[in-house]
């Protein structure tokens, strides 16, 4: 079992998803047990992300979500983009789900 982000901009499906997300999965491979996005919003001029976790994944993040809540909660003050969030998920081995491209 293991965490992974899909970074929406860059995939190969990119232009039917939203802009600035970043999909957050908690998965073993062949079953997802939680996804999780965090989505930039325009907020007074500045992009704000945002955590959005529908709730059948509340006990995926209580249980195992520990170290990706201290990241988040490290950027107490909204000022982080998408490539610094990636940056640290990497740091705790968060893995790139990302396809970028198509499989034939």
């Amino acid at each position: 079992m293991g965490w992974s982000f899909v970074d929406s901009n860059k995939a190969w499906y990119s232009k039917i998803m939203e802009d600035n997300e970043l999909l957050i999965k908690y998965d073993d491979g062949d079953k997802t047990y939680g996804e999780f996005n965090v989505v930039w919003y325009d907020l007074n001029n500045k992009q704000v992300p945002r955590l959005e976790v529908f709730s059948d994944a509340w006990h995926i993040l209580f249980f195992h979500g520990q170290d990706f809540l201290r990241v988040l909660n490290s950027y107490n003050d909204c000022n982080v983009t998408k490539e610094k969030l990636i940056k640290e998920l990497k740091l705790i081995d968060f893995e790139d789900a990302t396809e970028y491209k198509m499989e034939k």
